[in-house]
């Protein structure tokens, strides 16, 4: 373990548990409506179908949804296991097994799909930092993402890029980075990028729906839509840059940290955080443990080639 991420899980354990108390956090999980945590972990799973539909069309159906659906749910449960969401890599490894479909194609697909979540993650990260810095220009921000993104465009798009690659890197590491910036230049078309985005809205409007039933069930009562809406933004951004397996303990502090600018006490925001993170996590582990014993594999061959 590296002497920066020490640092960093020591100052995350502090943060989690300086004002810790059991008895209190034993309180608030017996405060919770039941009824809204079932309805919580349906959402989960209506998330990990919009997700399927999203890979399908993105893999231009070359993926069913049957098995859109087997490697959102898998990746999920070995994420749960890898830290830094390594677990988005079996997915690629899983179609190889079990579909033919070839390695770098599955890649290709994963390295879109974090792209659509990072391109609107960014937007809804702009909409946290004007609700938590009332003094910050929306304009300002809006315009420093849509350059980037535009210059990102056009790097995808230029042959330039790939004469520098080769001069940089050599063919033996070029070829690789030039195919799958070729595949992405395909899939940056208007029509392509813009239903891809339409289908990452619906799964974070999923997800937040999950947060939002979650705080319904607690006894935190004075959170308005948009209150709600930060704190969902900021745990999805703790979750993304997570360096533990699951983002356990970096998702719990991302609620507490946004509960916190709404003086919901350290104690009721980390029940929130577990009880939220159970919920996000339980229903597509479940689902995934009976994929893996019907079609009889192993998580480490998903996870090493």
């Amino acid at each position: 373990m590296s002497f920066f991420k020490l640092v960093i899980l020591i100052f995350l354990g502090y943060y989690l548990f300086r004002d810790f108390d059991i008895a209190i956090i034993a309180e608030h999980f017996k405060s919770y409506s039941i009824s809204l945590i079932i309805m919580a972990m349906l959402s989960v799973i209506l998330s990990d179908f919009l997700l399927s539909l999203r890979w399908r069309y993105i893999s231009n159906k070359t993926c069913d949804l049957k098995s859109s659906f087997e490697v959102i749910v898998l990746s999920g449960l070995i994420n749960f296991i890898l830290p830094a969401k390594l677990g988005e890599l079996s997915k690629a490894f899983y179609l190889n097994k079990l579909y033919k479909i070839e390695l770098p194609f599955g890649f290709n697909l994963i390295i879109y799909e974090r792209i659509l979540d990072i391109f609107l993650l960014a937007l809804l990260a702009i909409f946290a930092i004007m609700e938590i810095f009332n003094d910050v220009h929306l304009i300002f921000y809006l315009v420093i993402f849509f350059f980037s993104f535009w210059i990102f465009l056009l790097l995808i798009k230029s042959n330039y890029l790939n004469f520098l690659l080769e001069r940089l890197l050599g063919s033996k590491f070029s070829n690789s980075l030039i195919s799958t910036k070729e595949l992405l230049a395909k899939n940056f078309t208007l029509k392509k990028f813009t239903l891809s985005i339409i289908f990452t809205t619906f799964v974070w409007l999923s997800f937040m729906l999950t947060t939002f039933l979650v705080i319904e069930s607690s006894n935190i009562s004075n959170l308005s839509l948009a209150d709600i809406i930060l704190v969902f933004i900021v745990s999805a951004i703790s979750m993304s840059i997570s360096l533990t397996p699951g983002g356990v303990g970096f998702f719990q502090a991302g609620i507490i940290f946004a509960l916190g600018l709404f003086n919901v006490s350290h104690n009721e925001a980390l029940s929130l955080g577990i009880i939220l993170h159970i919920v996000l996590l339980l229903p597509s582990m479940f689902v995934a443990i009976i994929v893996f014993l019907k079609k009889e594999i192993a998580i480490s061959s998903l996870v090493k080639k």
